[in-house]
């Protein structure tokens, strides 16, 4: 538990460095600053997942996971943001190669201190809450099924934030605005919408597998590890005696 504990004060020192630095570094940039705010809005549901983390009483786990599905495509939102990134000029006008441009570089690492832990922690959140689901509140649904499930309401939620326009706080500020621009995009949707909502689920489904695996591979070295430690503790308290 201590463990644990210090590990989700780390990850709450680095998002609260790293907000200041997103800050000073482009309050004056109508287009950057976005990350700013875009990357508040992906720690939420990391810190939701915290909270529901160390709840015991049922209607608060279901109220705390509503909110945290609310807020969950913004976390995997933060990834199409890469877009912006055209908005660079990373080329050499004479010589066509990758320029040293200082803020260039700056803005890059940036931006990728952003997207990649709040990718790997939105694929932590999901395998977490989907256990929460299972084991606190007794649903009867495989894990893997569930994240599918959860997979797919947040390729949707990404779809609307980056199309429609709207943003999760839309919810809760004017909600029936909200739901009747959602209704209206969807009834309109075309293939062509149809097709990228569904290579959108099928990248976040990659991402998540490849989460997975890599997650079993540092169990099973930790397992070694473990297993070698005992070995030669053992072999120690053998030869002392």
């Amino acid at each position: 538990m201590y463990l644990l504990n210090k590990t989700m004060n780390g990850i709450r020192l680095y998002y609260l460095i790293l907000l200041g630095i997103l800050y000073l570094s482009f309050y004056q940039s109508s287009v950057y600053f976005l990350f700013f705010t875009n990357t508040i809005l992906a720690y939420i549901p990391i810190e939701l997942t915290f909270l529901a983390m160390y709840c015991k009483k049922k209607y608060i786990i279901v109220v705390v996971v509503c909110l945290w599905l609310v807020f969950l495509p913004n976390n995997f939102y933060l990834m199409t943001d890469l877009f912006h990134l055209s908005l660079l000029t990373p080329y050499d006008e004479v010589t066509l190669l990758i320029s040293k441009d200082l803020m260039n570089w700056i803005k890059l690492f940036l931006i990728l201190l952003a997207v990649m832990p709040s990718t790997i922690l939105g694929c932590w959140s999901i395998d977490k809450i989907a256990r929460i689901l299972v084991e606190k509140l007794t649903i009867g649904v495989y894990p893997a099924l569930l994240i599918a499930c959860l997979l797919f309401m947040d390729s949707i939620g990404i779809y609307i934030g980056r199309f429609t326009r709207l943003n999760s706080t839309d919810i809760f500020v004017r909600h029936n605005q909200a739901i009747q621009k959602i209704f209206a995009d969807f009834e309109d949707i075309d293939n062509r919408s149809i097709v990228l909502l569904l290579l959108l689920y099928l990248f976040l489904c990659g991402i998540m597998i490849g989460y997975q695996l890599i997650k079993q591979l540092l169990y099973k070295n930790w397992e070694e590890s473990v297993k070698s430690n005992g070995c030669t503790h053992s072999r120690r308290q053998s030869s002392h005696k």
